[in-house]
């Protein structure tokens, strides 16, 4: 069966089971070749009645460099407050590829108070993004990582932490390894593992002489000395 033929089945098979939705099947064609334009991509984000719609405009629209314009991200934080967890997990995502800090506020919010452990989790991960990181995110990121009820969020947060280098944040690590849960113990122990060129493993303890035996626990180790061929020789 060929592409034409298949979306002649597709169109005929919907119109017969009543699809009159406004969410992202109710146009088989569109939902095939997905939204045609920028226009329409941003109409689908701010649509009124359908969340899946809007989340959908976000994905499209924010995959491409032209989405992460200002005047985009100014509607993504909008959609950060969206009813639907769906479409504010989305909004966080695309402010997270931003490349700007200028949206810290959304992401702490959502990271502290969402209610959708999702929601939370994206933006501990988009914290922990080179440019969008700031100064503000430590203090929620390491309340989170010690507290938040869900694994998956505790487990961004620490990965997200490894950006941050300062003592706090080494400390918070370090308790995290006592995290209950494995994954979370495993992302503690790679994130000071990255930040420290040290490894004491799971043992709170090491990691603390470890750390305190180094002059600046962040200095990656020294340079080893480059060997010359002839060296090899014995010359």
């Amino acid at each position: 069966m060929n592409r034409s033929i298949a979306l002649i089945v597709i169109v005929v098979v919907a119109a017969l089971a009543g699809c009159r939705g406004r969410g992202e099947y109710a146009n088989p064609v569109r939902w095939i070749r997905g939204a045609d334009s920028t226009k329409e991509q941003v109409a689908n984000a701010f649509d009124p009645d359908d969340a899946d719609l809007r989340r959908e405009g976000i994905v499209a629209l924010s995959r491409n460099d032209g989405g992460l314009q200002e005047r985009y991200l100014r509607g993504y934080a909008i959609l950060s407050k969206d009813p639907a967890a769906p479409v504010r997990s989305a909004a966080i995502v695309a402010l997270g590829r931003s490349g700007s800090d200028k949206y810290l506020p959304e992401l702490i919010d959502a990271l502290v108070n969402d209610p959708d452990a999702q929601v939370r989790a994206d933006a501990a991960e988009a914290l922990g993004k080179e440019k969008v990181q700031g100064e503000s995110a430590v203090e929620p990121l390491s309340r989170q990582a010690r507290g938040d009820p869900d694994p998956a969020v505790r487990v961004r947060c620490v990965r997200a932490l490894r950006q941050y280098k300062t003592a706090p944040v080494l400390g918070t690590l370090i308790r995290s390894l006592g995290d209950e849960d494995f994954a979370v113990r495993r992302a503690a122990r790679s994130s000071l593992v990255e930040m420290t060129y040290l490894d004491g493993q799971y043992d709170a303890k090491l990691w603390r002489r470890l750390i305190a035996e180094k002059e600046d626990p962040f200095a990656p180790p020294p340079a080893k000395p480059s060997r010359h061929w002839w060296n090899w020789l014995g010359l």
